[in-house]
């Protein structure tokens, strides 16, 4: 199963930024998104990126977490969109129909 991911937005002055995390450059423009390993998110947040969600996570489908937290989120990039976590039903939700994804 690949690790999920967290999802960013770049520091918002406008500039293009590039920030190197582990080793790893990450380069955005505003109004972009940037998807990076939980690990190097946190260091992204620590130099201006913005995290979406506390409990956000990004990824293929297959990376969705296996122990949901209540109403988490995640952005399914095998889907390209996000879907949350119903705990009554045990299952993921497309959150714009609310059917099963």
């Amino acid at each position: 199963m690949a690790e999920p991911l967290a999802r960013l937005f770049p520091p918002g002055d406008g500039r293009p930024h590039t920030t190197v995390a582990n080793g790893r450059p990450y380069t955005g423009m505003a109004g972009g998104v940037l998807d990076a390993p939980v690990f190097d998110a946190d260091l992204l947040q620590a130099n201006g990126w913005i995290r979406v969600g506390a409990h956000a996570l990004s990824g293929p489908t297959a990376a969705r977490p296996a122990a949901p937290i209540v109403d988490q989120l995640f952005f399914d990039t095998t889907l390209t969109l996000p879907v949350v976590w119903d705990v009554l039903a045990k299952v993921w939700r497309n959150v714009w129909t609310g059917a099963p994804a």
